[in-house]
């Protein structure tokens, strides 16, 4: 089962990046490759996105993708949990209770969920700072300047 569940978070990472791909070849931004890590993975981008509406929907949509997982797969995992073993007052013994498949399909949505709230962090280069340049360079009407900006929200304010 640890197998599948690796391999199967590797495919969910995968399918992440395949939305960033995707969005970003539909929006004009050519993506020739896409290189997995083990949490997490990167579709190289070979041009700048034209505007910032195209930067925006490339951004949000792999974390959107990680968390419409994580629900999938929550859903999932209910559909093999009994409701007479569902205990809100005392979740180990629900946990107890699931048979390999159903923890799997937890795990994984729980997972998915983490990456997706993850990527949202408004650090540059993660989505979540790609997201906050995008909305930066729509009210500003210039990239370098929100690359800029973008590029110290996730550092610490300088204390000296």
């Amino acid at each position: 089962m640890a197998l599948i569940s690796a391999m199967a978070f590797f495919a969910s990472v995968l399918v992440h990046e395949l939305s960033h791909a995707l969005v970003g070849r539909s929006r004009g931004i050519t993506v020739k490759r896409i290189t997995l890590f083990i949490f997490g993975g990167m579709a190289h981008m070979e041009n700048e996105p034209r505007n910032w509406h195209a930067e925006l929907w490339m951004a949000i949509v792999g974390p959107l993708t990680s968390l419409v997982l994580g629900v999938v797969f929550l859903w999932l995992a209910g559909l093999f949990i009994e409701p007479a073993a569902l205990n809100p007052q005392q979740p180990e013994l629900t946990l107890a209770a699931m048979g390999p498949l159903p923890t799997v399909f937890a795990w994984l949505g729980n997972i998915n969920i983490i990456l997706g709230l993850f990527n949202l962090v408004p650090g540059f280069p993660l989505d979540g700072g790609r997201v906050l340049r995008a909305l930066i360079w729509g009210i500003t009407g210039d990239m370098h300047r929100a690359t800029h900006l973008a590029s110290q929200g996730g550092t610490p304010p300088d204390t000296r």
